[in-house]
């Protein structure tokens, strides 16, 4: 099996980080609708209302079409003009006499579609304030644009009429010449006064009709075709709407939260963290409690994967270790122990005796033998013999040692025990001192082939895990699973990240009806050979 964990988080990590922090997320969600309750409740109502004006091109005759050129309405520029100040001014006995740019932020002017159609809207504190405003601004509209027209026109007038004026001062001066060469009407002045006046006639002529034209153009510049009406309720402050923002902008803000924060903080709260973190597989996630298994069925399962795995394997030594004292540590040294002593010889070294399972271990066995072992250095060593709940045998923690050099200066005492014993057991098990206070893992590198790790989910640090397996690796010492130690457990709930790994652990276990017989069957012959 390979020992390689995925290094990429999976959705079943990010759905762990969801669970953890689920109360921080639900804290954002509340404040974001209180803050949405109290956004409604201090904010004033507004209304607004919209009119409709249809814009007209202003024309010079009734019957032209609208399409000739230049006669076009320009909406963009009828647009600007209805906020401009000429039209707030004309609105003002409406309105009111609020400054330019703050009625220009309660206006909002749009042309919807391609027809020539514009769309006032009015805010206001009240719904008839609101009507009654648009219902303004859409006649001040109009009003602007029929004088701008009617200026336009008249300013045309004047100067026909003006032009008109001198043309006939002209007229009368050649009339009156024409009439002082009456005797003489061959003479070269009196040719000249006829032509002139022709001209005269003419130019008189066209300007009238010009004239005449101009004071008969109809002026039209629109219509409201949709007056504004009172709205039934306000514009804003929205209560459904708020808090559905707010809802969502609070749940957002929530996860965003979750994973920062989960992000921020050192301590191991996932399985799948603590594998990449140490760069192997979880093996097993064993509930609370540093007892036996033998009274927790989910621990019991727990290290039959766990012994299934390691089986595989074959160690020649293997290194229970953790990083900080732990508890957990030593439980799972004797767990495991147990557990591959059902169907293997297995010896247990330095374990605490004052430990809660080791305790339990030894109550159970009061009549356990005990003989000594002398290994080829001289120094002696007890070993148990335990026969419940399986098979196993036991080598204590020397109390006089500290655990800062356990096996610093002895080293090849160990080495030597481990020698002796090596070849009549199936496993040999060392319950190894703390990292952050001892080197016995690393001591121990030339007699064991692997490293099981402990964790306990909620106290492990993950920068002290990454310098565990940083340290490990640089002493070529393979991390061959870590085993996670959750706090309590939680009936009927399963992180799924963890349960996809620790059934990948025990994948090689599919189809056994005992999760250690098969083991057992492959090294039955080994076994019984160094029974006899």
């Amino acid at each position: 099996m390979s020992a390689t964990p995925p290094d990429l988080p999976t959705a079943g990590d990010y759905l762990a980080v969801l669970r953890r922090r689920w109360a921080l997320i639900v804290v954002s969600v509340v404040v974001a609708g209180m803050a949405a309750q109290l956004y409604v409740a201090v904010v004033p109502d507004e209304y607004e209302s919209s009119a409709t004006v249809l814009v007209r091109p202003i024309t010079r005759d009734p019957l032209e079409a609208y399409d000739r050129a230049g006669d076009l309405v320009d909406l963009q520029t009828e647009l600007q003009l209805v906020t401009s100040p000429l039209v707030v001014d004309r609105a003002r006995p409406v309105i009111g006499d609020a400054p330019v740019d703050e009625v220009q932020e309660r206006m909002a002017v749009e042309a919807p579609g391609d027809a020539d159609v514009m769309r006032i809207t009015y805010r206001a504190p009240g719904p008839s304030q609101a009507a009654a405003g648009a219902n303004a601004l859409a006649e001040a509209y109009l009003a602007v644009r029929l004088d701008r027209g009617s200026a336009a026109i008249s300013g045309s007038t004047d100067a026909i009429e003006e032009r008109l004026a001198e043309l006939s001062d002209e007229l009368e001066d050649v009339s009156a010449t024409i009439a002082a060469t009456a005797d003489d009407p061959e003479s070269l002045d009196a040719i000249d006064a006829q032509n002139r006046r022709t001209l005269l006639q003419g130019q008189i002529s066209l300007l009238s009709a010009e004239l005449a034209q101009r004071l008969s153009t109809s002026i039209d510049a629109g219509e409201v075709i949709a007056p504004a009406v009172e709205p039934a309720a306000p514009s804003s402050p929205q209560p459904v709407r708020a808090m559905i923002v707010a809802l969502l902008a609070g749940a957002v803000l929530g996860v965003l939260a979750a994973f920062v924060r989960d992000r921020l903080d050192d301590n191991l709260r996932d399985a799948g963290v603590a594998g990449r973190a140490l760069h192997a597989r979880v093996l097993a996630v064993v509930p609370g409690g540093g007892g036996l298994r033998t009274r927790n069925r989910s621990m019991v399962n727990a290290y039959r994967r766990l012994a299934v795995t390691l089986d595989d394997r074959r160690p020649d030594a293997l290194i229970v270790a953790s990083y900080e004292p732990l508890a957990e540590r030593t439980s799972t040294a004797v767990n495991l122990a147990i557990t591959l002593a059902e169907e293997h010889r297995v010896l247990l070294v330095d374990v605490p005796s004052g430990h809660p399972a080791v305790q339990e271990l030894l109550n159970s066995n009061l009549d356990a033998a005990r003989r000594g072992l002398v290994v080829e250095s001289g120094v002696g060593r007890e070993i148990v013999e335990l026969h419940q709940p399986a098979p196993l045998h036991l080598i204590a923690a020397e109390s006089s040692s500290p655990a800062s050099s356990r096996y610093g200066q002895s080293k090849g005492t160990m080495t030597a025990l481990l020698d002796v014993v090596g070849g009549a057991y199936d496993f040999v098990i060392v319950d190894a001192a703390p990292l952050s206070e001892s080197t016995d893992a690393l001591e121990l590198r030339e007699v064991s082939s692997g490293v099981v790790f402990a964790v306990r989910v909620g106290d492990t640090r993950l920068s002290d895990l990454a310098e565990a397996a940083e340290t490990l690796d640089q002493v070529g010492l393979r991390i061959l699973g870590v085993v996670v130690h959750t706090k309590r457990r939680r009936r009927g709930r399963v992180d799924s990240g963890l349960a996809r790994q620790v059934a990948d652990a025990g994948a090689s276990a599919t189809g056994r009806g005992d999760l250690t017989s098969a083991a057992g069957r492959r090294a039955g012959g080994t076994a019984d050979a160094r029974r006899s």
